[in-house]
Formats: structure tokens, C-alpha cells, sequence
């Protein structure tokens, strides 16, 4: 889904904090619930790439997000409601940035991704991919991949 980038704030039940590559630890643990599996060794790449955010509620880590100039994502919740603050986090920190144009890519079944970034003038845009697995595996109602996409 893309769009340009609006104005937005954090919205109030999540904190927003830069995450280092200290932190990778946090951040595969998050992973490691949400998609079922570590993908660690991708995060050097992510850090090089794009500024990394760990989201906590009450002082507990409860998600993450990587916003780059060329390319979003991934962003992982432990619950789906709380993607809508990560999105609006990233989206007000693209608009920081001075970054003109974002895109997420979202499983279709991310209900919460899905009508947030509607409602804020995202558009589903070509090309469609289909994702097919013989095994059942992942949250992908509280997982948002790679954008421009690249791997699961």
C-alpha cells in the first residue's frame, strides 16, 4: 500500500524509542513470536539500511518498526491493535525525514494495517503478490514484510 506521507504523531499508549543493534536480541524475541522463526541475520542489513524502533507500552517492549529513504519495513506487533501507533509513528517519522513517498507491504488477512492505512489514503497497488505455504506458520494480522519486498 502506498501513499504520500501526511503529518501524524505517536499516538499515546506506545512509546517510541531508537533501537540499536544492541537490541537485536528484543527484536528477534518479538519476531520469533509474530512470524515463528529468527531471521537475526538479517538485522545488520535492516541497521545499515534504515533507523530501527522498538515501541513499548508501560516500559515493556511490544513491537518494532525500520523506516528507510528506499524502502519500509518490517514492522512486528505483539498484538494487532498496536501496529496503528507503530504506522503512525513511522509515518510521522517520514514526514521528519522529509520523505515524500512510503509503502508497506501487508498480508491481506492484517485487518488492522489494512483499514488503518485506508483510512489514511493508502492505495493497494500492483503488482499483487500471492504468498503459498505447505505449512501453516506466523501472526501475519500483526506483521507487516519488507517494503520493497524481499524475503519472508
Amino acid at each position: 500500500m502506498m501513499a504520500g506521507v501526511p503529518r501524524a504523531t505517536l499516538a499515546i499508549e506506545l512509546e517510541a524509542s531508537v533501537a540499536r543493534l544492541d537490541d537485536v536480541e528484543a527484536l528477534d524475541a518479538i519476531e520469533r513470536e509474530v512470524v515463528g522463526h529468527s531471521r537475526a541475520h538479517e538485522y545488520g542489513w535492516l541497521f545499515e539500511e534504515r533507523e530501527a524502533f522498538l515501541h513499548r507500552r508501560g516500559g515493556t517492549i511490544v513491537g518494532f518498526g525500520f523506516l528507510g529513504n528506499t524502502g519500509q519495513g518490517p514492522v512486528a506487533a505483539l498484538e494487532p491493535a498496536l501496529q496503528r501507533s507503530i504506522l503512525l509513528h513511522l509515518e510521522g517519522r517520514a514526514h521528519e525525514r522529509g520523505i515524500k513517498l512510503i509503502s508497506f507491504v501487508v498480508p491481506a488477512l492484517n485487518e488492522v494495517a489494512v483499514r488503518h492505512l485506508s483510512s489514511r489514503g493508502y492505495r493497494i497497488e500492483p503488482p499483487l503478490n500471492l504468498f503459498m505455504s505447505n505449512e501453516s506458520f506466523g501472526s501475519f494480522d500483526r506483521f507487516i514484510s519488507y517494503a520493497p519486498p524481499i524475503i519472508l
